[in-house]
């Protein structure tokens, strides 16, 4: 069980970092002009519905039976690798 809390405690901190680069994106959202701004909410919509399914995700990190354990730390991992990707490319778009 620690090893899970371990786990969740790091993802937890890296899910933390994405959610201020987003938020530093969004505030970028209320600057933009009208087409780009468009644009931002759009993209900053998607980043969100990642960041709630990861934190979703971590929800059902404690009451994981050992077979889903597994299964549910890959899916988490993949999640914020895909997260930190949009992240960057979002952040490289609109800088």
């Amino acid at each position: 069980m620690a090893e899970r809390e371990a786990y969740r405690e790091k993802a937890d901190a890296q899910l933390e970092e994405l959610q201020a680069r987003i938020d530093v994106l969004e505030a970028k959202t209320k600057q933009a002009k009208a087409e780009a701004k468009l644009e931002y909410e759009r993209t900053m919509k998607e980043l969100r519905a990642q960041q709630d399914q990861i934190a979703g995700q971590l929800g059902e990190v404690r009451g994981a039976s050992e077979e889903a354990w597994d299964e549910i730390k890959t899916g988490i991992d993949s999640a914020l690798t895909n997260l930190r990707t949009s992240v960057n490319e979002a952040a490289a778009k609109f800088e």
